[in-house]
C-alpha cells in the first residue's frame, strides 16, 4: 500500500522538496528574505484586487517538519475574505536555505526565532507600504512547535502582535508530555533514532508515522503521499529538546506582547487555541491546561473567557490546518 512507503534517508545538506512558483494558488507569491545567514521563504498570498484589504494582516509559523506551504488551505480560504496572509519557512525547511546536517541538528529555538523575526518585519515593512502608514496590524499563527516558537518569541518581547492564533501548539510550560504523548504513540521511536544514527527523519521514516502521528484516521492515502513529499530532510532537534521545560513567561505574553491585553481588559478576545480532537501528540487535554495558564496570566477575570478561546475541531489530528476538517478551523478563525 502507498502508506507503507518509506523515506530514504539523507545525510547530505541539500534542498528540500517544495510547491513550484506554477503550482501555487493564484494570488500566493513566494518572496525571499534576506538574513545574514541566508534566505528565508515567505509564501506571501493577497486578497483579490476587488476585494477590501482587512485591517488584520496574519503572520503564519510552520512547526517541525513543516514549512509555509502547510499554511496554504488557511490562507488562500483567508485571503479570499480579504485578510492579506504571510507565511514563512524556517532555515532548513521548504524553500528556505538549508544549512549542514549537524548545523542545523544544533539550531536552537532562540536561533529559529531570528529566522521568525526577520519574516515578521518583512511583513510589517510590506504591509506599512501596501496601505502607505506608519502602523501595521499583525495576528500571529503559529502551529505546534512552531506555536511553540511564537509564544517564545512574545515572553522575550522580541515581537509585538494584536493577536494571537494557536494551532495544535507545543505548550510554552514545557514539552515532556508531548514527548511522551509520541512515544506512547510509537513505542519503537527510542531505538528506532539510535539505530538510525540520531537521524531526525527517524521520528517520521514512513508514511505510516506521518498519518498516525499528523493526521486523522480517516485522511486519504493520495493526499498523505502528497503531503509528505514536502516533509523537509532534517530538523532541529536541539529546537525540539530545548522546549522540554518551560519556557513562555505568561504574564509577558498577555499583559505587553499583545496590544490590547497591555495593562487592563481587552475589547474583544485576543488568544484563540485551536485544538484538534483526535491529535494524539498536542491532545485535547493539554490544550486545554495551556488555556488556563493564558486566563490565569490575565490581571482579571470575566465569564467570557477572559481573552482566551479554545476550540475543539471534531476528528481532526495534529495537522488542523491540512486535514480533512481543516475548513471548519478556518471558519473558527475568521470568527475570532
Amino acid at each position: 500500500m502507498p502508506v507503507a512507503s518509506r523515506h530514504a534517508l539523507k545525510w547530505s545538506a541539500q534542498s528540500n522538496n517544495y510547491i513550484p512558483d506554477w503550482d501555487l494558488p493564484s494570488n500566493t507569491t513566494r518572496h525571499f528574505v534576506q538574513t545574514p545567514q541566508g534566505h528565508l521563504e515567505l509564501l506571501v498570498v493577497d486578497p483579490p484586487a476587488t476585494h477590501q484589504r482587512r485591517e488584520q494582516a496574519l503572520f503564519f509559523q510552520h512547526g517541525a517538519f513543516g514549512c509555509a506551504s502547510v499554511w496554504l488551505p488557511y490562507t488562500s480560504y483567508l485571503s479570499r475574505l480579504g485578510y492579506p496572509c504571510y507565511a514563512l519557512s524556517l532555515r532548513g525547511h521548504g524553500a528556505s536555505w538549508v544549512p549542514g546536517m549537524a548545523e542545523l541538528w544544533c539550531t536552537t529555538k532562540a536561533i529559529l526565532v531570528q529566522d521568525m523575526v526577520a519574516g515578521m518585519e518583512w511583513t510589517r515593512v510590506e504591509e506599512m507600504r501596501k496601505r502607505d502608514c506608519n502602523t501595521a496590524n499583525i495576528v500571529l499563527v503559529g502551529h505546534s512547535m512552531g506555536g511553540g516558537l511564537v509564544q517564545y518569541a512574545l515572553s522575550e518581547e522580541l515581537v509585538t502582535v494584536t493577536g494571537l492564533i494557536l494551532c495544535a501548539p507545543a505548550p510554552g510550560s514545557g514539552v515532556l508530555d508531548v514527548f511522551v504523548n509520541f512515544i506512547r504513540t510509537d513505542p519503537l521511536f527510542v531505538p528506532r533514532f539510535l539505530l538510525y544514527g540520531l537521524h531526525p527523519r527517524a521520528m517520521l521514516p514512513t508514511t505510516v508515522h506521518v498519518h498516525r502521528q499528523l493526521f486523522s484516521p480517516e485522511y486519504p492515502d493520495d493526499k498523505l503521499e502528497d503531503f509528505a513529499r514536502y516533509l523537509p530532510e532534517s530538523e532541529a532537534i536541539t529546537w525540539l529538546l530545548g522546549s522540554i521545560l518551560e519556557f513562555t513567561d505568561f504574564r509577558i505574553v498577555v499583559q505587553r506582547s499583545i496590544i490590547g491585553l497591555k495593562g487592563g481588559a481587552p475589547d474583544r478576545e485576543r488568544i484563540l487555541i485551536l485544538a484538534g480532537e483526535l491529535d494524539v501528540m498536542m491532545d485535547v487535554r493539554m490544550m486545554r491546561r495551556l488555556a488556563k495558564r493564558y486566563r490565569d496570566a490575565e490581571a482579571y477575570t470575566e465569564d467570557r473567557g477572559d481573552g482566551v478561546r479554545m476550540v475543539v475541531v471534531k476528528g481532526a489530528g495534529h495537522h488542523v490546518q491540512n486535514d480533512l476538517q481543516w475548513e471548519v478551523g478556518a471558519q473558527r478563525v475568521v470568527d475570532f
